[in-house]
């Protein structure tokens, strides 16, 4: 066959490995995102689902004690990033560079300046787009104005309980002046303990990341805790021709399938130091499927039973004899669920 899909364990070993590989070395967001292990894809899409809790009430005894029954809600997640890229490498091209130049180095070098760049915008984007909070730097605050910032994100994370590996990506301005603040900053990873671009040190209890300021637009840090971001990206296909009419030489092609989503549990952990809370990114949240029954008019509803009405869950806060107005128009029977 001329055209041969890599399904065996060497061609995968080969041609996709190289990928997983090169890409977690080579992206700034590495540490923001969910392990991929811990992702089942279902095609390409996967699906969270999140049950509710209930108060504590006091226990009566040998009495009918009241409960509450669990509501399901659904998020589907899909990989809706379709893209595409191919390459030919040309027999004498590889022969005159005594074989360094063939379709392992195009992979590997695809990987490493092409798909890692996009990725790490793509996983920025979703980060900065479900930011729960802001600091903007104050000026009367003396000479500390980027470290008194980053102990104000500090006294937020800690009130959540994240006090110790915390993420700090920084742009190369905010580093200056952090630099001149703390001259002490250790750098570099001589020792290799940290995988993935831009680790300059450890602050506080941050790991402290510089990153292009081109993913971090009018911001100055990103404050994180690790995995706040689910980007699995998935190989479709990979494949190559080493029959080309005409061509002496393999072309390797490759489809790819991705995303990048914040779980909504995980929106809290996300603070920016910048001017402004940065917008939100309605494409970086998955598609809600509650299990609640959908509104319906006419109906009774006792306080507290909950509805689906466009994509939203609305719980009742007193009795409804008869709901005619839909709850996205009745905050004065309906309140949106939390």
């Amino acid at each position: 066959m001329a055209f041969e899909a890599l399904n065996t364990a060497e061609s995968r070993k080969r041609h996709l490995g190289i990928i997983e590989d090169v890409l977690a070395v080579n992206s700034y967001a590495t540490p923001l995102l969910t392990p991929s292990e811990a992702v089942t894809l279902n095609g390409r899409s996967f699906t969270v689902a999140t049950g509710d809790t209930t108060e504590l009430k006091d226990y009566k005894r040998n009495q009918v004690n009241k409960f509450d029954n669990v509501e399901t809600e659904e998020k589907v997640y899909t990989l809706e990033e379709e893209k595409y890229w191919g390459r030919f490498v040309d027999q004498l091209d590889e022969r005159d560079s005594n074989g360094q130049v063939n379709i392992e180095y195009v992979i590997a070098r695809q990987a490493a300046k092409v798909v890692a760049p996009y990725l790490d915008e793509l996983r920025f984007g979703a980060a900065l787009g479900n930011v729960s909070d802001n600091v903007v730097m104050g000026k009367d605050k003396g000479a500390n104005n980027a470290y008194n910032a980053v102990l104000d994100v500090s006294e937020k994370l800690d009130e959540l309980g994240i006090t110790k590996e915390r993420l700090l990506f920084v742009t190369p301005s905010f580093y200056k002046a952090i630099k001149s603040e703390i001259v002490r900053l250790p750098q570099g990873d001589a020792d290799k303990k940290v995988l993935g671009k831009g680790y300059v040190g450890e602050l506080d209890d941050y790991t402290v990341y510089k990153v292009p300021s081109k993913f971090l637009p009018n911001v100055n840090a990103l404050a994180a805790a690790p995995g706040v971001v689910t980007s699995p990206i998935q190989i479709d296909n990979t494949k190559y021709n080493n029959n080309v009419p005409g061509r002496f030489g393999e072309l390797v092609e490759q489809l790819l399938y991705t995303g990048a989503y914040v779980l909504e549990h995980f929106q809290k952990y996300i603070i920016t130091i910048a001017d402004t809370k940065p917008a939100a990114k309605k494409s970086a949240q998955g598609k809600t499927v509650n299990r609640a029954k959908a509104w319906k008019a006419g109906t009774t509803y006792k306080e507290g039973d909950t509805v689906t009405h466009e994509d939203k869950v609305y719980v009742a806060i007193k009795e409804i004899t008869s709901s005619t107005n839909a709850p996205d128009s009745d905050s004065a029977n309906w309140k949106v669920k939390k």
